[in-house]
């Protein structure tokens, strides 16, 4: 019976790896998706504000963005960025690692 137990969790903890691993490996359509469906969901938030969020790219595990409106020249923007959007999107949509500004977007010739 101990053996049978062994083999049940460890048939369930294979069968979760895979269903995460298919989360991870998500075609970058389907995350760019996820990540702008997320973004709606916040974006409320941030017109309350006075402010806007428009998703721009997706590089590397990065989610670039600019904000605009009050948000775009406000003291409180990397707080609003780090503790707030990118916690949410990590959450969220797997693969996710950073939310940083598109004026820190690397070149796209340096990636080359």
């Amino acid at each position: 019976s101990l053996v049978f137990l062994f083999l049940i969790c460890a048939y369930y903890t294979f069968i979760d790896l895979i269903n995460e691993m298919n989360i991870i490996f998500m075609p970058m359509d389907k995350t760019i998706e996820l990540i702008k469906e997320t973004l709606d969901k916040v974006r409320p938030f941030i017109n309350r504000d006075g402010g806007d969020i428009e998703f721009v790219d997706f590089i590397d595990g990065i989610v670039y963005v600019n904000m605009k409106g009050a948000c775009q020249d406000c003291v409180m923007i990397d707080t609003t960025l780090s503790d707030g959007i990118e916690i949410i999107l990590q959450e969220e949509v797997p693969g996710v690692i950073a939310v940083k500004l598109a004026s820190e977007m690397p070149n796209k010739k340096e990636q080359q």
